[in-house]
């Protein structure tokens, strides 16, 4: 796995943390759409990553 993949799924998983049920506090909604279109962005890398890889 590329090393990029593996950031963009560090990020992901971090996002995903800040948004679930675990966070300390609520995010504003501004950053959570910040946040959620940055992860967005890099799922959409990863998919092509993999699938350029599988062929």
């Amino acid at each position: 796995m590329s090393n990029t993949v593996k950031e963009d799924l560090e990020f992901i998983k971090k996002g995903l943390f800040k948004m679930g049920r675990n966070r300390v506090a609520a995010l504003p909604v501004h950053t959570t759409w910040e946040l959620t279109d940055e992860m967005e962005d890099r799922i959409a890398r990863v998919i092509k990553e993999l699938e350029s890889s599988e062929k």
